[in-house]
């Protein structure tokens, strides 16, 4: 017997079973085939299938549908079961229009449209499913003839049974599987819980997916006996017959090309070609023997994989890029390569810092490299989405889904709710939960057992609720969007290759994660939007608005230039040199808070101890601080060596011309790779598979690459066996750790761009930087370091702010109206509407002119944002609205003066509406006399004494930092004692430096005098 309705974990809730549980039971019982047939979905169709093919079972693609009948025009639902490539492009019709059409949420497929799309597919009516109907069976017998079933099994009834008989559907044993284990049963209840939102005993027994039948993997000849013999074998047997008509179904893996444009008479190779010489031409003023022969190289290898649509379509992306101006980069391995420089896809010359392009595309790869393009994230990513849809056709382009699984948190929480636990219970369990930070090195990760968890339980009833959510930890609990995937089909549209499903934001996406939908064959590119791009947008606009000079490079504000004259061009991003004195000292000093992949601590420490002041510089830094130079034992040497106190020694000298560049130190993948092939003899498929680390290997594994590695090194290089013993220690040590050298300069480029900006503009660096919103510190952070470079940081005023974050006269800072908590968007684009018709003169005015909810007026005159307009806040606060009028005991003339609000009060109202205190600071609660500023520790050592308050920002690294308005400092307390954030402390320690140029402050003593 042949089970034909499975139904796994991406049934969302309908089932437990995990596709290696449904896999390996087959292979348990010896099952010849399996069908997969999860609910209205085709999720997991592709790992199944690969699962089945590695344990040598045949997969049955299939899928559950609801359809109208074709008699009585009743929802039910079906088995479908795929024959072949025509059966799965049906499935994928159906399932997107499942997913994408709310009108077949509730009333399954129109009968008609179901005919249209139901070719190549075996179609089994369960009685569980509601075809019950006579005139309903008649008309799935007359559509699909022999490839029509009715679906039997241990609770099927005689009137069931009969009815086969009289519409001509043959019976086939159809029970369903909902789960493996007998155990899980009971998670089907907290299941539908879940996805009900309502507590177990509210789940209705008819919404379980049945308590007829077997629902869990059979396990002997059960229920036979309990049917006629004949009518029971007939349909035993056909499962067989079944089986046998459902064969391969999926695309094949072969790349499917969308269709390009190219001259005629041209292909796709020559076009590549041409594009890259002429290009070269353009970037280097000579096209030495070298260049051209690298060129000649990569093409060769692209076009020996026939990749070469792969770069004309991401060309054309770039000339769209390009001709509107939008600021792109790009990240990963694709900037080592020169043809990927030569048609703007990277903007990394790989020539220059002498790219390894094996590290993007070796002569043995099969499957598509992975190019990552990152664009600006307001505007820029949707532009080229846009593009891209234009380009190929809505419905040949759709986003890639990534599927959401419970984990610790969210599995607890949720089971939590359907156990009926008060919001205060969930809170206190949450807290004690482990976090779910992931260290790069999987040994050092935090680890949380079910046991750990369920330990933590302080009654039965606890403990029974985390008992179950461990259960349930690992379960698919929703589709999501990868955050850049897009793939793009062939002329045919994407459900004759893939199902579709309808994003809560109306995006069309593959219900296959980028691993899938690469599997199949489908051509996916990652457009992603970074942040940093933002930022460097925002701020050119502003330099842009206010008129500063390009020439020089910019000016620093407060130059005793007169004036800010208008460019003859806008300043872009493409007149920012990458080699700058001023830029480069900024970074030496680590003074790079604000800046893309420099504001940690430990990031500034590195820059200092590295002496980085280019983007090579940072490059290295970059790639130094993540942990595989610290793995390999060689973390003092490199700093050392690039500070020039130890001499640059390689264990031999084959070495020198691989890591002459990173001071005889592993530091990137590039060298392992290097390594391996030149002086271990290893072929590229071995070395990449070391690059990517050793972890999963299994010890005899790793012994066996050694031995090969060690006796190629002697073999082809002369090298002495402790020599190489030692090279493999260190390569064994570091592999899985390092960093891409392309993707670490990827990387450099818009942090000097940013660092650059920061330099010469720093009033409209701060303030892009803050409107951009994210980076890696609290945005209190950037307002303190903004004051600390002299600028004034005002809060939100109806008079001065726009939306976000605003320059005022390259001096002044004023944070944006959306700051102001509950208050809609529509108010603000009336204030900012109104405005333009003249200022604000009073409060009075303001709110004739702008109508108000009661929460919006208080919020706005609680934090400071009609200061200037009344007496005090306390006494336009006590306004009222009403009827969208504002009035008091029914005047509306003038604002009574009543008692101002204290500086408490304001320091309080901001931070509970701002997040952050403007017009208050901390330490005005304090008196305390004969303290330094936190701006003249630097000038000082030793034993000091200094008054701030904690920002609540993550440092990176250790200690906290501390400001007092003026100044911005870190600071370490050793007895990490408890320091709140934004309360204000007198700190008493010492002011201490290290050789690399680093400060902070060590705390000793911390009181709140």
């Amino acid at each position: 017997m042949i089970l034909l309705r499975t139904h796994s974990r991406y049934s969302f809730h309908r089932a437990t079973a995990s596709l290696e549980q449904l896999v390996d039971a087959a292979v348990a019982d010896g099952m010849s085939h399996l069908a997969l047939t999860d609910y209205f979905g085709m999720y997991g169709v592709v790992q199944f299938a690969q699962l089945c093919q590695r344990s040598g079972v045949k997969p049955i693609i299939g899928m559950m549908a609801c359809v109208r009948g074709g008699g009585t025009g009743r929802p039910g639902i079906l088995t479908l079961l795929a024959k072949d490539f025509l059966g799965y492009k049906s499935l994928c019709e159906l399932s997107t229009i499942h997913q994408t059409e709310k009108e077949t949420q509730g009333g399954g497929i129109e009968w008609e449209r179901f005919k249209q799309s139901c070719q190549g597919l075996v179609c089994i009516a369960c009685e569980d499913g509601e075809f019950r109907d006579e005139a309903d069976c008649v008309a799935l017998a007359n559509l699909f003839g022999e490839d029509g079933y009715l679906g039997v099994g241990e609770s099927s009834s005689s009137e069931w049974l009969a009815l086969g008989g009289r519409s001509g559907l043959a019976p086939v044993w159809c029970e369903p599987v909902f789960h493996v284990d007998p155990a899980d049963r009971e998670l089907f209840r907290l299941l539908q819980a879940i996805d009900q939102n309502v507590r177990l005993e509210g789940v209705a027994t008819a919404d379980l997916p049945t308590v007829k039948g077997w629902v869990g993997w059979p396990r002997g000849s059960r229920g036979l006996a309990q049917m006629d013999a004949d009518v029971s074998k007939q349909a035993v047997a056909n499962t067989e017959v079944v089986a046998n008509r459902c064969g391969d179904c999926l695309p094949d893996g072969s790349p499917l090309w969308p269709v390009l444009s190219l001259p005629e008479g041209k292909s796709a190779a020559e076009v590549l070609r041409e594009t890259c010489e002429t290009k070269l031409q353009t970037l280097y003023e000579e096209v030495s023997p070298f260049i051209k022969a690298r060129l000649e190289a990569e093409l060769d290898l692209i076009t020996q994989h026939n990749f070469e649509p792969l770069f004309l379509i991401l060309g054309e992306v770039i000339e769209f890029v390009q001709a509107n101006n939008i600021l792109m980069g790009s990240r990963g391995s694709v900037a080592n390569s020169l043809v990927a420089y030569c048609l703007g896809i990277s903007l990394v010359d790989p020539m220059k810092y002498e790219l390894l392009f094996e590290r993007f595309l070796n002569p043995e790869r099969k499957s598509l490299p992975d190019i990552d393009l990152d664009f600006e994230s307001r505007n820029g990513r949707d532009a080229v989405l846009g593009f891209i849809r234009q380009r190929y056709g809505e419905h040949r382009v759709a986003l890639v889904s990534t599927v959401n699984t419970y984990r610790t948190k969210s599995a607890v929480r949720e089971t939590a709710k359907a156990y009926g636990m008060s919001s205060a219970e969930i809170s206190k369990i949450s807290k004690q939960l482990p976090s779910s930070w992931r260290h790069p090195d999987p040994e050092r990760r935090q680890k949380s057992t079910a046991e750990m968890v369920v330990d933590l339980a302080t009654n039965d009833h606890e403990r029974e609720v985390l008992t179950m959510a461990m259960r349930i930890r690992g379960f698919p609990s929703h589709m999501g969007l990868h955050p850049g995937g897009i793939v793009v089909s062939p002329p045919e549209k994407m459900t004759d290759h893939c199902p579709l499903f309808l994003s809560p934001k109306g995006f069309l996406a593959t219900q296959f994660d980028f691993r899938d939908v690469e599997t199949l064959g489908l051509i996916k590119m990652d457009v992603l939007g970074i942040r940093a791009l933002t930022v460097i947008e925002i701020a050119l606009e502003i330099i842009n608005e206010n008129s500063v000079r390009v020439e020089g490079g910019g000016k620093q504000v407060g130059s005793s230039e007169p004036d800010r004259i208008r460019p003859l061009r806008p300043l872009r991003v493409g007149d920012i040199p990458l080699e700058d004195e001023a830029t480069g000292d900024l970074i030496e000093r680590g003074d790079t808070l604000g800046v893309f992949q420099c504001e940690s601590t430990g990031s500034q420490r590195t820059l200092r101890q590295l002496k980085a002041r280019d983007p090579w510089g940072l490059a290295l830094a970059n790639a130094f601080f993540k942990p595989g130079p610290a793995t390999g034992g060689q973390a003092k040497n490199f700093i050392r060596r690039i500070r020039g106190e130890e001499e640059v020694s390689y264990a031999h000298p084959i070495l020198e011309p691989i890591l002459s560049k990173t001071a005889g130190v592993l530091l990137f993948q590039e060298d392992v790779l290097k390594i391996c092939t030149e002086v271990g003899g290893l072929n590229w498929t071995e070395a990449n598979s070391i690059r990517k680390g050793m972890s999963k290997f299994e010890g005899s594994r790793i012994r066996e690459m050694r031995e090969r590695f060690v006796a190629g090194a002697i073999a082809k290089n002369d090298i002495d066996e402790a020599i190489a013993q030692t090279l493999w220690d260190q390569i064994e040590a570091f592999a899985g750790y390092g960093f891409n050298a392309g993707h670490a300069l990827s990387y450099a480029i818009p942090s000097f761009q940013m660092a650059w900006l920061k330099t010469h503009y720093p009033a409209e660096f701060m303030t892009a930087r803050l409107r951009a919103g994210g980076g890696y510190s609290h945005p209190s952070v950037n307002v303190a370091e903004a004051r600390r470079l002299g600028f004034k940081v005002f809060g939100p005023h109806v008079n001065f702010s726009e939306r976000k974050w605003k320059l005022v006269d390259q001096q002044a800072i004023y944070c944006g109206l959306g700051w102001v908590k509950d208050l809609r968007r529509s108010t603000i684009q009336t204030i900012l509407l109104e405005r333009e018709n003249g200022l604000f003169e009073d409060f009075d005015d303001f709110v004739r002119r702008v109508p108000l909810r009661e929460k919006e007026l208080k919020h706005l005159v609680w934090c400071g944002a009609l200061d200037g307009l009344g007496p005090n806040r306390n006494s336009m606060g006590e306004m009222k609205v009403a009827d969208n009028q504002m009035s008091l005991f029914g005047a509306t003339e003038m604002v009574p003066e009543i008692e101002g609000e204290s500086a408490m009060d304001r320091f309080a109202w901001e931070l509970e509406i701002l997040g952050m205190p403007f017009s208050v600071r901390p330490t005005d609660f304090l008196h305390e006399e004969n303290s330094m500023p936190l701006a003249q520790l630097h000038q000082t050592s030793g034993r000091v004494k200094t008054v701030g308050w904690r920002l609540p920002s993550f440092t990176g690294g250790k200690g906290f930092y501390v400001s007092d308005g003026e100044g911005l400092v870190l600071a370490w307390d050793k007895s990490k004692r408890p320091v709140r954030s934004w309360e204000p402390m007198v700190l008493v320690g010492e002011w201490k430096r290290d050789r690399f140029g680093g400060e902070w402050l060590q705390v000793e003593r911390v009181s709140n005098n």
